[in-house]
């Protein structure tokens, strides 16, 4: 019995160390398991405190149980030949505890998924893996987890002992498991906030067991290991000791190293605010203005093509009403665009008008977004915008269309649904319909013509419906799919008003454009069409409001 058990214990400890390791590849890669490293979010602060902690739980485990002076205590409730089954089990359990309490931060570091960069980073990811597995049997796959041991205790023998070996893979870099597995943690196509803390992290704890694993080889083997690390360097098979690095204080330059190194991408988090380089002086100027709402000064800026203060002698102008994000402004929408809402509207002869939100925050359909609870009317200040600029700027109340992004974007959906008579047509960026269970909206009996163009690699607004995470980590509510929300307004228009929903391959929460100018931090911004363009000729071949129920059908979806 004791010898059936024993074998079983250890097969059983493998095994649940073994399936953590493999989820592990999946976690890291965003694919294949039901909870990754990116997947879902909450406000960023506490999650990063959380992760942190999970991290550091994971080493302290990991490096209190290698110790020496702990595997002499456990001896005492475990036998010695249960000792590493033991030791594997728990950092199993502890690994697959990471996994499920983990707290994914999506802000974005970089992504070059889709170029080169980014089949370089994959080709890391899986040679690192490949390096760390390798490394596991060029030493002793089975003696390494604890395997071997249970079955010598099992047989009554005596485990096998460690002794230093001359593998081949052992005469590039003495600790290749280790190097191999944060090749792996950083060789990302995509490194959110969150992945990067997780790497970093790993690092840390790599990089002082590794010190930890030094001390107690040379305990063991005093002058064999003390000749092997003045020969083969550490991590990094190019740094030899004696030719790049020195051989006395060679190992401890090259830990330094490899730690500064992890820490470049974090240079990056100063771009996680999300705000735009300005636009220059080179775009056409704003005029500023302000009318009063429901008793309060709304502020509005406004482009006209032919140049401040032209009244309504000029008259008949198609107007562009632009919606800036959750947390911004007109300056901000505008810096993100690069200019290219007013290069547009001057080509073409049209107004553009960018409405400001009280404290940055539409007062949209998202029952979860952070809007002003009924005090603040925002459909009576757009209403009353239109009027005003129809009356002193020449615009053409029956050519207006509205142009949103993010939580503009959610404005844009609520004028359509509550309002659409107002409207000629809407043009959508970076943002879903919200599911009915989670909209405050009362939508009307009428339709609107609607452009939708959102990013499959969108990590704020998932493409595939779900929570909407702002930047800041704070969840807004739940939207439909993408495709889900173009079939929605297609059928309140009774297949009668267009809809078009545009998919951009790998797109962030941007505006898709060559003048665009989004941080890295919002993802991937596709150069191989303008948004702004498109949008405006979807509104030009509108028309007037009074043509909506011209009988084309829906325009379809297309795919960029």
């Amino acid at each position: 019995m004791k010898r059936t058990l024993s074998r079983l214990y250890g097969l059983v400890a493998y095994v649940a160390f073994l399936l953590p390791i493999a989820y592990l590849v999946g976690f890291l890669a965003d694919a294949g398991v039901p909870k990754t490293v990116d997947r879902g979010a909450g406000p960023w602060g506490p999650s990063l405190v959380v992760d942190v902690l999970l991290v550091v739980v994971f080493g302290i485990q990991h490096s209190v149980m290698a110790r020496p002076g702990f595997k002499r205590m456990l001896h005492r409730w475990v036998p010695e030949g249960l000792e590493r089954s033991t030791y594997v089990l728990i950092s199993g359990l502890v690994l697959s505890a990471v996994f499920l309490l983990w707290r994914p931060i999506p802000l974005l570091l970089w992504d070059v998924s889709g170029s080169p960069l980014g089949a370089l980073a994959w080709t890391g990811f899986g040679v690192g893996w490949i390096l760390a597995v390798w490394a596991t049997f060029a030493l002793s796959h089975l003696h390494l987890f604890g395997v071997s041991q249970s079955v010598a205790y099992a047989r009554g023998a005596e485990h096998p002992r460690p002794s230093l070996r001359g593998a081949r893979l052992y005469r590039i870099v003495r600790h290749p498991m280790t190097a191999g597995l944060l090749l792996a943690f950083w060789s990302a196509p995509r490194m959110s906030l969150g992945h990067a803390v997780f790497a970093a992290g790993m690092t840390v704890y790599s990089l002082w067991a590794t010190v930890l694993e030094e001390r107690d080889l040379l305990d063991q083997f005093p002058e064999a290991y003390r000749r092997y690390r003045g020969q083969v360097p550490a991590l990094v098979p190019f740094l030899r000791p004696g030719v790049l690095l020195p051989r006395r204080g060679g190992f401890v330059v090259e830990l330094a190293l490899v730690g500064v190194v992890s820490l470049v991408p974090f240079w990056s988090v100063l771009d996680l605010s999300l705000e735009p380089p300005d636009p220059g002086p080179a775009h056409p100027p704003l005029e500023s203005g302000s009318i009063s709402v429901g008793g309060h000064a709304r502020s509005y800026f406004v482009f006209h093509p032919e140049g401040t203060g032209r009244s309504s002698a000029s008259s008949g102008r198609p107007l562009v009403l632009a919606f800036h994000g959750s947390g911004g402004d007109a300056a901000r929408f505008r810096g993100f665009l690069g200019g290219a809402l007013e290069e547009a509207a001057r080509e073409r002869g049209w107004i553009l008008a960018y409405p400001e939100a009280l404290r940055g925050v539409w007062s949209d359909c998202r029952k979860s977004a952070r809007v002003h609870d009924g005090a603040i009317d925002d459909l009576a200040f757009v209403r009353a915008l239109v009027e005003h600029l129809a009356g002193t700027r020449g615009a053409d109340p029956s050519r207006v269309y509205g142009l949103g992004y993010s939580g503009g974007g959610h404005m844009a959906f609520r004028l359509a649904l509550e309002a659409p008579s107002l409207l000629a047509a809407v043009a959508v960026f970076a943002a879903s319909p919200p599911r009915p269970e989670a909209s405050r909206c009362r939508p009307v009996d009428d339709a609107v013509p609607l452009l939708m163009v959102n990013g499959t690699a969108d990590l704020v607004s998932p493409f595939r419906g779900g929570d909407v995470i702002a930047p800041d980590g704070l969840p807004l509510g739940a939207v439909m799919a993408s495709v889900e929300g173009a079939r929605y307004f297609e059928g309140r228009g009774g297949g009668v008003v267009p809809v078009r929903l545009v998919t951009v391959e790998g797109g962030g929460h941007v505006v898709p454009g060559p003048a665009s100018r989004f941080p890295a931090a919002a993802g991937r911004t596709s150069r191989m069409f303008s948004g702004v363009e498109r949008a405006l000729d979807f509104f030009e071949s509108r028309g007037r409001r009074s043509g909506h129920r011209d009988g084309t059908g829906s325009d379809g979806r297309s795919t960029t």
